[in-house]
């Protein structure tokens, strides 16, 4: 028979991870916003995707899930998601520290 419903994963906030962050220098781990814009151009385009691929195909169904806004939403709020503050607010604090952050909570326990 084959698949008939797909997930499809728009790019999350790139500019924002800690590692482009790390590369590019960012001044205080500010987000890159230019690279934020390559990735929501790439999540414009894909989504129109996934409108013509719904249209040519209908017995299957496409599921767009929206990462790039929920990393935001992470970055921006942390404390809604059960999150320390100073670990996930990557642009207001060094790499090193974010570094750390990711470590420590690692442990599932926490």
């Amino acid at each position: 028979m084959g698949a008939r419903k797909f997930a499809i994963l728009g790019l999350s906030a790139l500019g924002c991870v800690p590692y482009e962050l790390f590369l590019h220098g960012s001044r205080h781990g500010q987000c890159l916003e230019s690279i934020n814009d390559l990735s929501k151009g790439y999540n414009a385009a894909l989504q129109k995707r996934v409108v013509n691929l719904q249209s040519s195909l209908p017995d299957a169904h496409f599921t767009y899930l929206n990462t790039y806004d929920q990393l935001r939403n992470i970055i921006n709020d942390p404390s809604s998601y059960g999150t320390p503050l100073t670990c996930l607010q990557s642009h207001n604090v060094a790499i090193q520290k974010v570094e750390i952050c990711l470590t420590v909570y690692s442990n599932r326990n926490q």
